[in-house]
């Protein structure tokens, strides 16, 4: 390197650390600051004002479209949480398993907009309770193999199911279910299961929040226990 070149090294490293130093340097100097000049990348040139207000822009677009983003989520939070707790006032009034089935199937289809929903307890009814959708199953080996890692993690389940789990569930509308929430009723799910389907493929997935629904599986866990107590 050449004398020059190091001098002009030291000289632009000089600068920095001044600059580093004194950060209103620029500030203090506008007529400085107004000249700096910043190569275009589509040619040009435009002056470091200029350059720091096309970056400050941009930024506050990104915040912009940022704010808009939670204060909708905020909004869809609040609408959903005023559903569930119009959805528990309503199987609070529930004389029977299956008003509670039917209020439930309509409460998720047109307040939380799911495409099919379906339920399964496990054990025998009691007389009277086979009717309006209430389908009661055998927790046989059968159905083990298909839930158990699910059941055995006592928490929802949300992503894709195979075409078993899917069969068991919802029957003929397995066609239609793009994703799944899976929601264990009772402990374990010793109840049974309320599945929750979704045409999207991308409205239940693996690494979304199961805070809600953990709040939907114990209201409707609670609703159910009830009326099978009373049978």
């Amino acid at each position: 390197m050449t004398n020059i070149k190091k001098l002009e090294t030291n000289f632009e490293s000089q600068v920095l650390d001044y600059l580093e130093e004194h950060p209103g340097f620029l500030l203090d100097n506008l007529d400085v600051l107004a000249a700096l000049e910043i190569p275009h990348r589509c040619g040009g040139a435009v002056s470091l004002v200029e350059h720091q207000v096309a970056v400050l822009k941009t930024e506050n677009r990104k915040l912009n479209r940022r704010l808009r983003e939670l204060v909708d989520n905020a909004t869809a939070n609040q609408e959903r949480v005023q559903h569930l707790l119009e959805l528990s006032l309503s199987l609070l009034e529930c004389e029977r398993i299956s008003d509670v089935v039917t209020r439930l199937y309509r409460a998720l289809c047109d307040d939380f907009q799911v495409d099919v929903a379906r339920m399964r307890l496990f054990g025998e009814p009691a007389p009277g309770q086979t009717s309006h959708g209430v389908v009661f199953v055998d927790m046989d080996d059968v159905t083990r193999d298909l839930f158990d890692p699910m059941l055995s993690a006592g928490i929802p389940v949300c992503g894709r199911l195979h075409g078993a789990q899917l069969e068991f569930l919802f029957g003929e509308q397995r066609e239609l279910i793009g994703s799944s929430a899976l929601l264990p009723l009772g402990r374990a799910g010793y109840l049974g299961l309320l599945a929750i389907g979704s045409r999207d493929p991308q409205r239940f997935h693996p690494a979304q929040g199961i805070e809600f629904l953990q709040k939907m599986s114990d209201l409707v866990t609670r609703a159910i226990s009830t009326h099978l107590e009373v049978a």
